[in-house]
């Protein structure tokens, strides 16, 4: 079966999701259809991003431990953002002042650097940030190389998260502290997830799926799906990111590659021009 043929729900999201308190002590997550457009209109870049604990972090194990991943899921205002977790936690957290994340992947926002190409794996233009050797003519990487250890590890990079974002130099990857990510990643194991809309394609609610691969949603929305072999023999791709959803929630979580953590742009100046 593949996306087209889904059974699309119209009904009220039937999925629970558990729910923290992040940058506000007296404020909650209310996840439901009722998150329109009208709130992350104004910064819809954003929505999708996937992202890692950052530096201010100071909530514990909310993201399941570090190098844990989320889906940026909209924006309550300029300084305070909900996040999705892989594990199903969702909880506000601040992107300005402080910063409780840092960007891994903002691919499956969209964002694109026109007229670009990732000299070792060819995507053009490269979506998400774009790494511009800084000793090298015209040399270019994606995330996905760049954190795949691509290119002369001696190289200095500058790092651009945005067409038109001033370049931020960035130090040699040969000395810098790697972390492993986990989630919802190939060999994962999950369930339904907060915006499952796919009636029982899964079995039933709670009936466990494995992932087999992360996917393209849409050719504009790179990385931002998960494709799911169900243990009642369907399979499917499902939306991990694409305009903030999460269909599905990870049980036993796989490892997603590593990246390099310090050289991650903070969410909140990220969408920052200059």
């Amino acid at each position: 079966m593949n996306r087209s043929e889904s059974i699309r729900s119209e009904t009220a999201l039937s999925s629970s999701i558990d729910t923290v308190t992040g940058a506000s002590s007296s404020t909650s997550v209310n996840i439901s259809n009722t998150n329109t457009r009208s709130v992350r209109i104004n910064v819809m870049e954003g929505v999708g991003a996937r992202v890692v604990r950052g530096p201010d972090w100071k909530w514990g194990k909310q993201d399941g431990g570090e190098g844990h991943i989320g889906t940026v899921r909209n924006f309550e205002s300029p300084e305070e953002v909900v996040v999705v977790w892989d594990n199903g936690t969702a909880a506000n957290y601040r992107c300005a002042g402080a910063y409780d994340l840092r960007v891994l992947d903002s691919a499956p926002t969209g964002i694109k650097h026109d007229g670009t190409m990732c000299d070792t794996c060819r995507q053009q233009p490269i979506f998400g940030i774009r790494w511009k050797c800084a000793e090298c003519t015209n040399f270019d990487l994606c995330s996905v190389c760049y954190h795949g250890d691509k290119h002369n590890m001696r190289h200095r990079f500058y790092r651009l998260a945005n067409p038109g974002n001033e370049r931020i130099l960035i130090e040699p990857r040969r000395k810098s502290k790697k972390i492993t990510a986990r989630g919802i990643f190939p060999g994962a194991r999950v369930v339904r997830g907060v915006d499952w809309q796919w009636e029982d394609q899964d079995g039933g609610n709670g009936r466990r799926g494995k992932v087999t691969e992360i996917q393209d949603w849409s050719a504009a929305s790179p990385r931002s799906a998960a494709h799911v072999l169900w243990d009642n023999g369907a399979k499917n791709l499902y939306r991990v990111g694409f305009e903030g959803m999460a269909d599905l929630k990870v049980l036993n979580d796989a490892k997603g590659g590593s990246f390099y953590r310090d050289h991650l742009p903070l969410l909140g100046l990220f969408y920052q021009y200059t």
